[in-house]
Order: C-alpha cells, then structure tokens, then sequence
C-alpha cells in the first residue's frame, strides 16, 4: 500500500509544482507530504506503513543535502566536468530553491564552462525562482554568446515577472539582434501576456529573418485569437522559407490557423 501512496504523492505535487512558478522545492513539497500521511496513518495504527513513509521521506531530504553539499564542494575545488553537470541537472530537476544563489553564480560566470552555464540556467528555469531574473535578464541582454542568450530567454519564459516581460519585450523588437536569440524571445512571449503582445508579433510577421517569422507564426497560434488568421494565411500561402532544424513558416502558418481555430471551437470553418 504505501509504495502507491508515495507515487500518487509524487505525482500529485509534481503537478501542483508544474502550475506554480515559485520557489518551493518539489522534494521539500514530496516530503512533507509523506510526512504528513505518516502521521495519519500512526494516527489510525498502521504503524508499519508509517515508518516507510518516514523513511522514505528521510531518504529524500537527505538527497537534497548532498546534491547542496557536492555543489558546494564541486565549486569550492573549481572542478567542471560530468559530476558537476549531474549534480545541477539533479538539482533543477528536482527543484531545489535552495540552490538558487549557487546556480546564479555559475550561469554569471562567463569564465566560467560553457557547459555548466548552460545546465545552470536550464535548471533555475525548471526552479522558476524569482531571485534569478535579474541575472536571467542581464544574460539575455548583455550576453555576447547567442545560445547562452536564447537560453536564458527560455527560462525567463517560466518565470512571471515584470522584469522578465520587460527584457523579452525589449529582445523581440530589438533588430540589432540576432534572429536566433529573438526567436527565442518572441516565443517566450507565449507565458507573457501584455497589450503589446499581439501588435509586436504581427510586426513580426513581416520581419526579414525567417526565423523571427517562424516564432512569431508559432506565438500567434499559441495565443491569438481568429483575428489575426488574415496575416496567417498570407504567409501560408506565400511563405515557403525554410527554418534550419524546422520546416517552412508557410506550413508553420498553416498549422497556427488550425490551432487557432481549434480554440475557437470551429476547426473546420475555413472562413
């Protein structure tokens, strides 16, 4: 009985984890969880299944305490290298807020490993701790490397915060950038909802980069309403450059029409 007890837990506050951008640890969450039916079940004198359940909520704090001290110890010896990627892709995967200032330092680093800059800021995204926009924002916008930029625009993505919606905005209207990174912006404008949304993506329609038009057609399909299905046929009826790694924004288009209109409730009305 109690291993299904600690799966529907897990799961349980996995999903509760998902729809919250906070800082609350899901081990934190998972355990006091178990704790928690512990105690209900010592109350009811299933004394056996409650001693597992402590166990294994024991198990999982003390987890956390040595993922935080081998970090700690991987820092202090200015070691780079797998053990220090396992440990932060263990820590954002399970959401260790208390991380957060460690991870901060490393993905500021820009002498830092690429690779463990990268894992860093991929891991404060799955954390989605507000204490990390600043830095987030100042890669995003003074960074010089384009994928460590589209990185941190993805993570600010999970984050909601004005300060976050602010540097986005500022990347996916800024021309002097990189298509790539404001790519990566604009589609991180899906979780920013703004009155400027709308008007600044079908902007964007028209920009030369065909990957600027790409993200904007994704975006658009994302969180548009059927007003804007005009713009988007005209692309897919015209617009069949292709996007590395991708396909061409004129199926791209096709695609967010049919989104949109699936939204809508009306998906096989062509009007």
């Amino acid at each position: 009985m109690w291993h299904r007890l600690v799966g529907a837990t897990v799961r349980r506050e996995r999903r509760r984890s998902g729809k919250s951008h906070g800082e609350t640890a899901i081990v934190s969450r998972v355990s006091r969880a178990l704790s928690g039916r512990a105690r209900r079940l010592r109350r009811n004198g299933e004394l056996a299944d409650a001693e597992t359940l402590e166990a294994v909520a024991t198990s999982e704090q003390m987890y956390v305490q040595a993922l935080l001290r081998a970090l700690a110890l991987l820092q202090q010896r200015n070691e780079d290298g797998l053990a220090l990627y396992h440990v932060i892709d263990q820590i954002g995967f399970l959401g260790v807020a208390q991380a957060v200032p460690a991870l901060m330092k490393i993905a500021a680093d820009r002498s830092d490993a690429f690779g463990a800059r990268s894992t860093s800021i991929q891991a404060l995204s799955l954390i989605g701790s507000r204490r990390a926009v600043p830095t987030l924002v100042t890669i995003l916008l003074e960074e010089e490397d384009d994928w460590v930029r589209g990185m941190a625009a993805n993570a600010l993505m999970r984050i909601p915060d004005p300060r976050a919606k602010a540097a986005l905005y500022e990347v996916a209207t800024d021309r002097e950038a990189s298509p790539n990174v404001r790519g990566d912006a604009i589609e991180a404008l899906t979780h920013h909802a703004d009155d400027r949304r709308i008007p600044v993506l079908l902007e964007a329609l028209h920009d030369p980069s065909a990957e600027v038009r790409f993200w904007a057609v994704f975006t658009l399909g994302q969180v548009a309403g059927s007003d804007v299905i005009p713009e988007l046929e005209r692309l897919a009826a015209t617009d069949d450059e292709v996007v590395p790694h991708w396909w061409a924004v004129g199926r791209e288009a096709k695609d967010a029409i049919a989104a949109i209109r699936a939204r809508s409730g009306d998906p096989d009305n062509p009007d």
